[in-house]
């Protein structure tokens, strides 16, 4: 896989816009629908920005394969994605590592959009919007599944691609009937030892004509799960709803029930259907002048990479035709400067970690990521900057799933974005998963101004 290059600044909000905060177009989403509306409005002369969202490169970003996308026999989603932002960067187009938290589309011409930028909140006004913000992934909502005693993030997974590797020989679950879990079963049964896919019904709802599963895969029919359990640090089983009730010892469950559209800031401001999505007319638009909508967040059914980039492609046109005659003001995107990061080490092998933890005189945070992580990337900037922030108080480590060697199963890591914390006897002292927890625990780390505080904050984590 193409190395990852990680020392990556903080995009700087001030740096970026100046004293100006309006642009003429804001994309709302980075997946392929966004990045082709942004490709073509610089085609066309216009300027945008695109907020990426809690998941830069959207859901695409976990598809292991893809075998429809012209021009390209094989391609991995991330791959996609990473070709697509070039395009976008190489005509000026901007992104913005952000996560929109409220828009206002009563006012005219300017709309407002307020963006959380790390812990500060920005508006922004634009003559149009194109909103590309995708779907999530629906919960089981069984018990040990998420929050308090439940298992997301040890154990407990919505994406193969990101987290099967932790699974290399071992036995996993797939929940789900549709495409997108055959597509994980499939990609599981070459890594796992043993799959097993669960579906409610005794026949799949995935729209494939022909299904071919591997050997080690086997249906488990007319079931439904119950209870995710554990031993209180990783999945061990599931608990079935089946003819008899049952349990099935596994050592991770990948859902894959379905999505639902990521709308609930549009709501009682956008026509949307009973479901959630967005209700779109003639094209991309919206029952809002001036706002258009294109991918998964309009699609009940056909959520494709194509058909995104489609609906980006027709919701660019439409939005030049609809600035014209209006004046637009060309706003100047600076290049985004290349430094180097200090205080941050990476390591791949047992040796490097004994060396850099065990025997540490400081604490020490580890940070477990992928390159083809969209999570990861919301990450990685941050905490390359509270490493320079926290040289010789705190050492900053890297591991890169991709090269590590063995080191996840030292303690049991599963998923990805994680933080371990070791205090400066390298003990042990405490993990947080998934970006909105990491994000959170690293915004605490770039206050720390001394040792002192530095080891009271690892003593106070659990």
């Amino acid at each position: 896989m193409r190395k990852w290059f990680f020392c990556l600044p903080l995009l700087c909000f001030s740096t970026l816009f100046g004293l100006e905060n309006e642009y003429p177009v804001i994309i709302l989403g980075s997946g392929v629908g966004g990045l082709t509306a942004s490709l073509y409005l610089s085609l066309g002369g216009i300027n945008s920005l695109v907020v990426e969202g809690k998941s830069p490169g959207g859901r695409l970003t976990e598809a292991p394969m893809i075998l429809n996308w012209p021009g390209e026999k094989a391609i991995t989603g991330n791959e996609l994605v990473k070709k697509l932002r070039m395009q976008v960067e190489e005509k000026n187009g901007a992104l913005l590592d952000g996560e929109v938290v409220s828009v206002d589309f009563s006012l005219q011409p300017f709309m407002k959009v307020q963006v959380l930028v790390g812990e500060e909140i920005k508006t922004i006004s634009a003559k149009a919007v194109i909103i590309a913000t995708g779907t999530t992934e629906k919960r089981l909502d069984v018990k040990g599944e998420r929050g308090i005693g439940g298992y997301e993030g040890k154990g407990v997974s919505h994406c193969a691609i990101c987290d099967g590797p932790f699974y290399k020989d071992k036995v996993v679950a797939v929940v789900g009937s549709g495409d997108v879990a055959l597509s994980e079963a499939d990609y599981l049964s070459r890594i796992a030892k043993k799959v097993y896919l669960v579906i409610r019904k005794d026949q799949f709802s995935s729209s494939k004509k022909e299904l071919s599963l591997q050997d080690n895969v086997e249906v488990v029919s007319k079931s439904s799960v119950q209870e995710i359990l554990g031993d209180g640090e990783k999945v061990t089983a599931i608990s079935l709803e089946s003819p008899i009730k049952k349990e099935l010892p596994v050592d991770g469950v990948f859902v894959a029930i379905g999505s639902s559209p990521n709308t609930k800031i549009f709501q009682g401001k956008l026509d949307l259907d009973e479901e959630g999505y967005i209700q779109i007319k003639d094209g991309q638009k919206t029952s809002k002048s001036g706002i258009f909508a294109v991918g998964d967040v309009t699609r009940k059914k056909e959520k494709q990479a194509l058909f995104a980039a489609a609906d980006g492609a027709n919701a660019a046109l439409e939005v030049i035709a609809f600035m014209k005659g209006k004046e637009v003001a060309k706003v100047s995107i600076p290049q985004e400067a290349k430094k180097t990061t200090r205080g941050c080490i990476e390591i791949s092998t047992k040796e490097q970690w004994d060396e850099n933890i065990v025997k540490t005189h400081v604490p020490v945070v580890v940070d477990f990521y992928a390159s083809w992580c969209g999570p990861c990337r919301r990450v990685l900037p941050i905490f390359h900057s509270c490493a320079e922030k926290q040289l010789g108080h705190i050492q900053f480590i890297t591991v890169n799933m991709d090269k590590q060697d063995g080191l996840s199963l030292l303690y049991q890591v599963r998923s990805i974005p994680t933080l371990l914390f070791f205090n400066s006897k390298g003990k042990f002292v405490a993990r947080r998963l998934g970006s909105d927890e990491v994000l959170q625990v690293l915004s605490r780390m770039e206050k720390i101004q001394s040792e002192e505080e530095a080891a009271s904050f690892f003593k106070e984590l659990k």
